[in-house]
């Protein structure tokens, strides 16, 4: 593996600057190290890294990161996330909560085929609890623009959330869970597993998945807003 040298450099220098490495003892973050080059090595050898230090330098910060949070844990350590320590204290509500609805807009959307894969990425970050500076490492960026980044998926998930369209794919076990559709065969490729007739009558009779997904048209969806704000209004 030609990137070997840049790779190990990377992981050195990653293992004595992120938070989550923190406290850890050098002996054993030389072992963190040696085993997230094992391990990397591994996925190469297999065929599911490329020889490419840019491409990989991503997948080396999370490997890292999670070998270090899995010997805290297993060591039970207590540390603090220097994450918040830019914020002030009566802003860390407010930062906590913008994350939640992030990744509850994620949770509603991460099964649309039509998000961009760069989208998906930082979604999944962001769903592993990776914090800003965390991830500003791995895009390269500072916090500001970091935060500028976070906010554009968020844009781009509210679009997809309330795009408009003539079904609506929705959960019952999700409020957030919104994917917009044009015609049945759009639909049908979010259940691979039903036949064309069995997705019609769903939306016929307004029944549910096993998996607690139902489809209502646009009308009906629009009709069910209307009520919800006459009620609010009336409360």
């Amino acid at each position: 593996m030609k990137s070997a040298k840049d790779i190990q450099k990377q992981l050195n220098h990653l293992v004595a600057t992120i938070p989550s490495c923190n406290f850890i003892a050098p002996e054993d973050k030389k072992d963190i190290v040696g085993n997230s080059m094992l391990q990397i090595l591994q996925k190469y050898n297999e065929g599911r890294l490329v020889d490419d230090y840019e491409t990989t330098k991503g997948y080396c910060f999370m490997i890292l990161r999670n070998y270090c949070l899995q010997h805290k844990q297993k060591n039970k350590m207590i540390y603090s996330d220097s994450s918040f320590e830019h914020i002030e204290d009566e802003n860390r509500k407010e930062y906590v909560e913008y994350n939640e609805h992030l990744k509850n807009l994620i949770k509603g959307q991460y099964s649309n085929h039509k998000m961009k894969p760069a989208d998906i990425e930082l979604c999944e970050f962001v769903l592993n609890d990776y914090n800003n500076e965390e991830l500003a490492e791995i895009y390269g960026l500072d916090l500001i623009k970091m935060g500028r980044k976070k906010k554009g998926l968020s844009l781009r998930l509210k679009y997809l959330f309330n795009k408009p369209s003539r079904y609506f794919i929705m959960d019952t076990n999700n409020s957030y869970y919104k994917i917009g559709c044009l015609t049945i065969q759009d639909i049908k490729s979010y259940f691979p597993t039903e036949n064309i007739r069995n997705v019609k009558e769903k939306i016929y009779n307004g029944s549910q998945f096993k998996d607690g997904r139902y489809i209502i048209t646009n009308e009906k969806y629009e009709e069910q807003q209307k009520e919800y704000l006459k009620g609010k209004k009336f409360r």
